[in-house]
């Protein structure tokens, strides 16, 4: 229903839907139509108390201090893991309002407030510490909880693929990233196809055995040589000269490498090749539509 700030009745009583709803069309005032529209989303005593007129809504204190905060959040939010463990750090560091116990000879013990450096009190009043601490801690349970979020989305992407759920789950434990402790799909299909003989394409089980190997020894090979069929190499290549799973590893995906290397310089060659010729024969459209369009084999 309609509702009417002013109170007195008369010129000085105002629609509010009304003004609301001209103001929502108006590109000049959809910012004033916002706030009168925030007054709703409190209660009727607490908007009218808050907000005498409409106008009050672009100078109420409360207002303009809860957007100012807002913006702490939102640089709270975007500061990396190591920018937030500085900042908690420095909070906490700073020491104001502990206090520490000072001993003078056989004296009682005394207590001393310690107080932040003079650099960090200059670019942070001591009195907000305990608000920052606060914000920090709900932007690491933020963080936590959009963490499990998408770990649960990848191993429901993995169980979509025909992924036994547990053999996943496993699998996305063991090549979790040790410097961002994120998962990845990716990397868990591929060590689960590298161990279990009943994931693995056609083609590699035509290049290697079927046989499956302990997850959590294939996992070793993989931190290295990283995709499945690399992995596969590496297991094979530690059979035979037996140095370890970390040496094969890192040799194999030397190995691919340089393969990959040789294959790419192969192309190129002929690529170059077949547009010298082209462009030795006034082809020029010919040499665009290879050049862009298709890939030389």
């Amino acid at each position: 229903r309609p509702r009417r700030l002013g109170g007195g009745g008369g010129r000085d009583e105002i629609d509010v839907r009304r003004i609301t709803s001209l103001m929502a069309s108006s590109k000049k005032h959809r910012w004033f139509a916002s706030q009168i529209s925030h007054m709703f989303s409190a209660s009727r005593e607490t908007a009218e108390y808050v907000y005498a007129t409409p106008r009050a809504a672009l100078t109420s204190p409360t207002l303009l201090i809860k957007e100012a905060l807002k913006t702490v959040t939102r640089e709270i939010a975007r500061l990396d893991v190591t920018a937030l463990d500085r900042l908690e750090t420095a909070m906490r560091l700073s020491g104001v309002g502990t206090k520490t116990i000072v001993r003078k000879n056989n004296e009682a013990p005394a207590f001393k407030r310690r107080t932040s450096s003079p650099l960090l009190e200059s670019r942070i009043n001591p009195h907000a510490h305990s608000f920052l601490l606060k914000e920090i801690a709900l932007e690491r349970v933020r963080r936590e909880e959009k963490k499990r979020a998408s770990e649960r989305a990848l191993l429901e992407e993995l169980i979509e693929k025909k992924y036994d759920q547990k053999d996943a789950a496993c699998a996305l434990e063991l090549t979790r990233s040790a410097g961002t402790g994120l998962l990845s799909s990716f990397r868990a299909e591929n060590l689960l196809q590298a161990s279990y003989a009943r994931y693995r394409p056609k083609d590699l089980l035509e290049k290697f055995d079927s046989v499956d190997y302990p997850i959590d020894l294939v996992a070793k090979y993989q931190r290295h040589a990283f995709y499945t069929e690399s992995t596969l190499r590496a297991i094979a290549y530690d059979a035979e000269h037996k140095i370890g799973p970390a040496e094969a590893g890192a040799k194999v995906a030397e190995i691919v490498a340089r393969e990959t290397h040789e294959r790419w310089e192969t192309s190129r060659k002929r690529r170059q090749l077949i547009c010298s010729i082209l462009e030795a024969q006034g082809l020029k459209q010919k040499l665009i539509q290879i050049m862009y369009e298709y890939e030389v084999d």
